[in-house]
């Protein structure tokens, strides 16, 4: 099986080490504009060649704090890099976060060794050779083409106006991290809803089917979001057209309550997660790499985060 994955080189000689040491699919598609099997097959395809290491965040169940471990480093019998306590890493490897780092010493050789012309082209910053990627795989002989130049980045909020204040909330707080009306739609918000005069399902029908964006919906799950239409027709088309989703969970609700198209092995947020704040954190985190937001200050986050906290315990009151 021959991969020739080449819009990844472009991404990893702009980048920072930083970045390519903590490597996500999200990431990776919303840098790249490929969708959710793209990323992966590209992901599985470097590891393969020893370019790129998984990687999974844990929490230690004795003293709550983050552990991160390598996928061959993970046994039965793992000891916590903080309490020495003992833990299985192959049941907690079920709930923890995953990361992917980058060798770039390995991604040189491998573009040097496959794609020498490409690569030397990228170097130059001539990014034609760019514009199209080819995979090959077992299952599907067909070529892939794929626009390798960064798509603009879209939030799409599918929520129930019965959730209003919580949705008002969340909101508020992804305003307050960089977010804006460019990179985010919220039908029932002022400001980051339609104008008016359009028809919201047309507009919807457009958004999803916008291939020039990257589109990411975030499904705010609650009982009221399953008893809407509307809502589920939403989840609906999230599913069919393969978009990037998250999921949070808003108060009331439970992870065993998920149905539909939405996986609760995605780690859907719970805002009644006891580590909330680490939670928001990785939000935070995440919507910065995504929608290039400007970063804030460490006292400025943790204002904002508290006070989106504090919010949401006073509505579920």
């Amino acid at each position: 099986m021959n991969q020739v994955i080449l819009q990844m080189a472009k991404f990893v000689l702009k980048t920072t080490r930083k970045q390519y040491d903590n490597l996500t699919l999200e990431l990776l598609k919303g840098r790249l504009g490929i969708n959710e099997d793209e990323a992966e097959e590209l992901i599985e395809y470097l590891i393969k060649e020893s370019v790129v290491k998984r990687k999974y965040t844990m929490e230690c169940p004795k003293c709550n704090k983050l552990n991160t471990l390598f996928e061959e480093d993970i046994g039965k019998d793992c000891e916590c890099q903080f309490c020495t306590n003992s833990f299985d890493g192959t049941e907690l490897k079920k709930g923890a976060s995953i990361r992917y780092i980058l060798d770039r010493d390995s991604f040189d050789e491998l573009m040097e060794e496959n794609y020498k012309k490409e690569y030397n082209l990228a170097k130059e910053d001539k990014g034609d050779c760019l514009k199209v990627i080819k995979i090959e795989t077992s299952d599907n002989k067909e070529d892939k083409l794929v626009n390798s130049e960064k798509m603009e980045s879209r939030l799409f909020i599918s929520h129930s106006s019965k959730d209003l204040d919580y949705i008002k909330a969340f909101v508020e707080f992804l305003k307050e991290i960089g977010m804006n009306s460019e990179n985010m739609f919220c039908s029932s918000i002022d400001g980051y809803n339609i104008k008016w005069g359009e028809n919201i399902y047309d507009y919807l029908s457009e958004e999803f089917n916008n291939r020039s964006k990257n589109l990411i919906v975030l499904f705010m799950l609650s009982k009221n979001y399953y008893d809407s239409p509307a809502c589920l027709n939403e989840m609906g088309a999230a599913w069919v057209l393969k978009k990037e989703y998250r999921s949070i969970l808003l108060p009331g609700f439970k992870f065993r309550d998920i149905e539909g198209a939405v996986n609760p092995n995605d780690l859907p947020i719970s805002l009644e997660d006891s580590k909330i704040r680490n939670k928001l954190n990785d939000i935070k985190e995440q919507f910065e790499e995504i929608f290039e937001l400007k970063k804030i200050s460490d006292n400025e986050w943790d204002n904002i985060r508290d006070r989106f906290i504090e919010k949401i315990n006073k509505i579920k009151e």
